[in-house]
């Protein structure tokens, strides 16, 4: 017969099967085909991610990009930075008012992103407070055409959230939360503690849109910033440019807009309230001075005319012309002395005034003196620093304490220097006075009145000249206050893309195929990491270094011998290229052979195989004895429907002949078998009873083979006992039962010798397709050539997987 010639492996035993080179070579097909024989797994994903997605898109808002550039002025931008009274010349006030620093784009970028300035916009356009209509399938925020207005009377408790629901009633009533009772517009709502006022806005009556749900939430504003801040971004064109790009991304586009151009209006706002702050106060300063100024004067003309009146006074200067050229000069200097020193005692009493206040200290008084100003100069800019942080933190925070530190040691400082300077100017007026003094004693011949008149006069100037330097600083703080331009400027308004870019249907329709995908080889790949029995030929190879000399596919019929005279299907020709591996190793022994046929655990197919091996061996025309030595569950003569008569246990017993207990089966006519007959109390000591050897040899010389099912190693010693008198024994094992352990189990017996010369039998194989025995997709289909076509056609296609 063809397939009993078989093919011949390297070390010259005839074999069957694949070799290791073949199936290495075939690793990417098996692994294909594992993951392609569960296609309809990959149906059922593909098709429940697929509405997963769908549903994500129907239910998600899309959202959109807002866009919107705006250029940040890097440098000083005042107009006016001069003192007229230096002919041009730069003042040393000019830099204290209107700071010539670079602008930082980095710095400015985390100030509109901070959550002090989100903070000032929530509050700007109430994004704290949300109407939130209720729709079947989503919910939508309003900001435009709200059909009803909350007025908030009172928060309780700034740090949390209130809630709640409205349903129009009808055009003058309304409903709240669940409550079933209609309230009227303009009643109080009380929520948490804290209580709202709802009005109507114009409201088109629809029926169909009457009883949709509105839902209204106050929210803290910090909690909005924050929300705010996440979908804002805020980034430089490029490290040469100025220009600042802002997106916001957002579901409601127009909203969106407002927001960003909100943003750039309110930066440029800061920035204008920020550079003003100074000469605010400086000019503040100034105007309270000259109303004092005003009222001195007022009083000081009034008693010159008295004292004119009331003395008889008239014009000496003729008289005295060579005396007022000379003291001109002396009172030209006092003047100015005078004046320094006013100047210096305004600023002191200011400071004095306003000690540990930490207020912001006047400047461009015209004080001559520069270490005064630079002090001044130092002491506004911590003065404004302190005034920017407490808008941030505590006052016990400290860094603050630390600028009230400096600040008291600036003041401290700045008391001390004006102290010198009046010590100075003082000490230079004495001289002066002196000088004056001496010029007018030469002039006795003048009355005493004229004397007293021209301190009248020079008093009077003095303060006229102190009225005219404050008037003229006045108008120039004035100017500059109204020449301050802000730092940025839009250069483009906000504007929302055409499409969204959120949810993207194609990332999400990729997604879902994505785990339609993964989520099945993940499933595959757990299942055949858990699995935990022989499945391929490898698995059996790698857990067992027993030789594996055939391969028994699954039988789908119930008969007992499927090899039979005649039979010609897939599992008999099977047992035939069994039968010829068997032969080269029997050919060998000098005896009758005895086969013993056993396994590890039950229900692997020993009966099974074991009579139909011997029918195999008898359709050569060889008498062949198929021996029951399982003599605790015997079920061989029930599969073969033969009637239970005296069988192995009596023989041994004595109680019954060998030729009694041997019966032929009728299918095969060279086939006999011995049952196990009547169950003894102790199987073990009934084999190794001394009739045992005897019965061996009776049955060697009446038969050409031998062939003995036995019971599983595993449970009991039965087949180690029997082994003894085999010549071969085949172990057998079932695909997809039986498990790993157990055949390492028979590995162990292996190396321990307990069997004599020992071969593997695969039972119950499937051949290809998931989890096929040669790997997934790589096994023969027998039925490919159409050699056994008149059994095999009336399979369906489903069965041959």
């Amino acid at each position: 017969m063809a397939a009993e010639n078989g093919q011949i492996s390297s070390d010259g035993k005839q074999s069957f099967f694949l070799s290791d080179s073949h199936d290495q070579m075939g690793s990417l097909k098996e692994t294909l085909w594992k993951y392609l024989s569960h296609w309809p797994l990959f149906v059922l994903f593909l098709a429940l991610c697929g509405l997963l997605a769908w549903i994500y898109l129907r239910y998600q808002a899309p959202e959109y990009e807002i866009h919107a550039t705006m250029i940040v002025k890097t440098q000083s931008n005042t107009i006016l930075g001069s003192d007229a009274s230096t002919s041009g010349q730069q003042s040393p006030f000019a830099g204290l008012m209107f700071p010539n620093e670079n602008i930082n784009l980095d710095d400015e970028i985390a100030l509109m992103k901070s959550e002090f300035f989100l903070k000032r916009l929530v509050t700007r356009l109430h994004l704290n407070e949300q109407y939130v209509r209720k729709d079947r399938f989503r919910d939508t925020r309003l900001f435009d055409s709200l059909p009803f207005h909350i007025q908030v009377m009172h928060i309780a408790d700034s740090n949390k959230t209130y809630r709640f629901q409205i349903r129009f009633a009808d055009a003058t009533h309304f409903f709240i939360n669940q409550d079933s009772r209609p309230y009227p517009f303009n009643s109080l709502i009380f929520c948490g503690g804290s209580v709202f006022q709802i009005g109507r806005n114009a409201f088109a009556e629809n029926p169909s849109q009457s009883d949709i749900p509105y839902e209204y939430s106050w929210v803290p504003v910090r909690e909005e910033a924050d929300a705010l801040s996440k979908d804002l971004n805020i980034i430089q064109k490029n490290t040469s440019s100025s220009v600042l790009d802002f997106t916001y991304r957002t579901p409601y586009p127009g909203a969106g807009e407002q927001i960003l151009n909100a943003l750039m209006e309110e930066y440029i706002q800061y920035s204008v309230e920020e550079k003003s702050q100074i000469a605010q106060h400086t000019y503040a300063f100034v105007t309270q001075r000259i109303q004092m100024l005003e009222q001195g004067l007022g009083a000081m003309e009034s008693n010159l005319q008295q004292f004119r009146k009331e003395n008889q006074l008239l014009d000496l200067d003729q008289q005295s012309t060579q005396y007022l050229s000379s003291m001109g000069t002396l009172q030209e200097g006092l003047q100015k002395i005078e004046i320094q020193l006013q100047l210096l005692n305004m600023l002191e009493n200011d400071i004095r005034s306003h000690l540990h206040q930490y207020n912001l200290a006047p400047t461009n008084l015209g004080i001559e003196d520069m270490t005064l100003t630079a002090l001044i100069a130092q002491y506004n800019q911590l003065a404004l620093r302190r005034q920017n942080e407490l808008q941030q933190t505590t006052p016990n925070n400290p860094v603050i304490r630390r600028l009230e530190a400096s600040l008291d040691d600036l003041q401290s400082a700045m008391l001390q220097n004006l102290q010198t300077l009046k010590h100075s100017y003082t000490l230079t007026r004495d001289q002066l006075m002196s000088q004056l003094q001496a010029i007018q004693n030469t002039a006795l011949q003048l009355p005493a009145k004229e004397d007293e008149l021209n301190n009248i006069r020079q008093e009077q100037l003095i303060k006229n000249a102190l009225y005219t330097y404050l008037l003229q600083k006045r108008e120039e703080i004035g100017i500059q206050l109204a020449s301050i331009a802000p730092d940025g400027k839009v250069f483009s308004a906000a504007t929302a893309g055409k499409f969204p870019v959120a949810p993207r249907k194609r990332n999400v329709a990729m997604l879902a195929l994505f785990f339609a995908l993964v989520l099945p080889v993940g499933i595959i790949y757990l299942k055949d990491l858990l699995n935990d029995k022989i499945v391929t030929r490898a698995d059996v190879r790698r857990h067992c270094g027993i030789t594996i000399i055939g391969e028994i596919g699954h039988s789908r019929g119930n008969e007992p011998l499927v090899v039979v005279p005649d039979s010609r299907d897939v599992i008999a020709e099977q047992f035939r290229i069994l039968r010829a591996n068997l032969m080269r190793e029997l050919s060998a022994i000098p005896h009758t052979p005895l086969i013993m046929v056993t396994s590890s655990f039950a229900g692997e197919g020993k009966s099974f195989l074991s009579s139909n091996l011997a029918s195999a061996f008898a359709l050569r025309g060889q008498r062949v004895l198929l021996m029951e030595f399982d003599l605790r569950k015997p079920k061989l003569m029930e599969r073969l429907q033969m009637p239970v008569k005296m069988g192995i246990a009596d023989v041994l017993k004595g109680k019954a002949q060998l030729s009694a207990a041997i019966q032929q089966v009728q299918q095969v006519e060279q086939l006999f078998v011995i049952s196990a007959g009547s169950l003894p109390p102790n199987p073990a000591e009934l084999i190794l009873s001394p009739q045992m050897p005897a019965l061996i040899n009776d049955i060697r010389k009446q038969f050409d083979l031998v062939v003995m099912d036995t019971p599983p190693v595993s449970f009991v010693s039965d087949a180690l006992i029997l082994g003894e008198y085999a010549d071969l024994t085949l172990l057998l094992v079932r695909q997809r039962y039986t498990l790993c352990r157990q055949v390492e189990m028979l590995h162990e017996l292996y190396q321990q010798k307990r069997f004599i010369r020992p071969f593997i039998v695969v039972n119950d194989v499937k051949w290809s397709g998931y989890q096929g025995y040669y790997g997934y997709g790589n096994g023969y289909d027998v039925y490919r050539y159409g050699y056994y076509a008149e059994k095999s056609a009336r399979r369906s296609l489903w069965s041959r997987k």
